[in-house]
């Protein structure tokens, strides 16, 4: 990995008991990097991430339920169940306070700590994330933003999962298809996609984890809009324009965040690490590196 850079793996036991797996890559200023799911681990974050190794130091978990860490009973597998694990996290490793940034799911899980221990959250990056999954806030904004191309094209994909997928037992090409007709609100230029794809495959993406339907079932009624006005430290809010769902929700954020600064990239979809890399990387070092976010 040559000089300047780390990386450990570890566990540890959470208060009620759940071993969770986490990796520390990189050197610098230490950074809680949370990955999207909930049929993920955080191995494509860190994939995306790792030309900042030599500037912070970045912690992934991976949450209850997924990836390498342990099972839990199904009712944990809650938002503020997830934010007190990344809290024992913190007092885990020793850090008064911490940088948090959430792409995707990870989002909602950075929102979650930072408005229910706003005093342990020095500042928060929202990457490709929205404030509330509730239809009625959500949607008509959303299909705004996704212009009547796209959404017929998202209403074609569910169209042919139906025929082709929802009377078969489940599998990853199914549950991979079902992900598409969602991925229509976020997906980038159709050269990214095809690499974003190619990467999917090689991670064995989407995974089985037994957080999924826990945490898919709450989905419709998950809204942290009544905490974001908790959020006191710095945040930012970092999207492509061509994810519709976090174009609906910046909105939002500039409303009601109590310090936020909004960055939207051209052309651009739900994965700005992998699609902008050198764009993202200069909007968080400036943001991080900044006195008053």
């Amino acid at each position: 990995m040559g000089a300047g850079y780390a990386r450990r793996v570890a566990t540890f036991t959470t208060s009620d008991g759940i071993e969770l797996f986490y990796e520390a890559r990189g050197r610098g200023r230490r950074v809680f990097a949370l990955a999207g799911g909930p049929a993920n681990d955080y191995r494509y974050l860190a994939e995306d991430l790792a030309p900042l190794g030599h500037e912070f130091e970045f912690v992934y978990h991976d949450y209850r339920g997924s990836g390498r860490s342990a099972s839990a009973p199904p009712e944990t597998y809650t938002f503020d169940r997830l934010s007190r694990d990344l809290e024992e996290l913190r007092a885990e490793l020793g850090d008064d306070r911490v940088v948090v940034l959430g792409h995707s799911m990870g989002g909602y899980l950075g929102q979650a700590y930072a408005g229910h221990f706003p005093e342990r959250c020095e500042r928060l990056v929202l990457a490709g994330t929205w404030p509330t999954t509730v239809p009625h806030k959500m949607l008509p904004g959303t299909f705004r933003a996704l212009g009547w191309a796209r959404s017929l094209k998202m209403a074609t994909r569910a169209l042919g999962w139906i025929a082709a997928c929802s009377w078969r037992p489940r599998s990853i090409e199914g549950r991979r298809r079902l992900y598409g007709i969602w991925s229509t609100m976020q997906e980038g230029r159709p050269s990214i996609r095809a690499r974003e794809v190619e990467r999917e495959r090689r991670l064995d993406l989407p995974l089985m984890n037994d957080n999924i339907r826990a945490l898919q079932r709450g989905f419709p009624a998950l809204d942290f809009t009544p905490l974001l006005s908790a959020i006191s430290c710095p945040v930012l809010v970092l999207y492509g324009e061509r994810d519709a769902a976090a174009v609906a929700g910046a909105t939002t954020f500039r409303e009601q965040l109590p310090t936020v600064t909004i960055r939207a990239l051209p052309d651009i979809g739900h994965d700005v690490f992998f699609e902008a890399p050198t764009e993202s990387f200069d909007i968080v070092r400036t943001f991080l590196a900044s006195s008053d976010g």
